[in-house]
């Protein structure tokens, strides 16, 4: 009788150690939506990208950050602190809701090209810019709190 108990108890421990999410595990459950988008940006803004590539790639980003946002929002804090999954909702968040405008295509395609540039209106270009300088932010404080975390951890991440 003592042996059945002592072996579920064992069981039961293996099963739970097994559950329990890795600091590593959780780092990349966070990120991993963020470097596919990290991926598709750069075809984005690439000069030989056309303006159809773009709508799909941009789509594709819409898709990646709701995946995130809500692999983000499901999951529960690592720790005491809820820092990295909250920077990661606000980043997945913004990318989400601003690559769902369908007018960036075209105006990606013009920021393209030094020759293509030139079409683009002053006042759009300098609200574009702003935009971008928005994710920009939002995506060093989703890096800044990784490192923290990695730090907290113990974890080498390479870049």
């Amino acid at each position: 009788m003592r042996f059945k108990s002592f072996a579920t108890l064992i069981l039961i421990s293996a099963f739970l150690s097994a559950c329990k999410q890795t600091a590593l595990g959780y780092n990349d459950m966070l990120i991993g939506s963020q470097v596919r988008i990290s991926e598709l940006m750069d075809t984005i803004f690439n000069e030989n990208t056309s303006v159809e590539k773009i709508t799909e790639l941009r789509k594709e980003i819409v898709n990646a950050a709701n995946l995130g946002l809500s692999e983000s929002l499901n999951s529960e804090a690592f720790d005491e602190t809820s820092e990295f999954k909250d920077q990661a909702v606000k980043y997945y968040s913004f990318v989400g809701s601003y690559f769902s405008d369908e007018s960036l295509d075209s105006i990606f395609y013009l920021l393209n090209s030094d020759q293509r540039i030139e079409k683009l209106d002053s006042g759009r270009l300098f609200i574009v810019q702003k935009d971008l300088n928005t994710l920009s932010k939002f995506e060093d404080e989703l890096k800044e709190a990784q490192i923290k975390f990695s730090e907290t951890h113990n974890l080498n991440l390479a870049e």
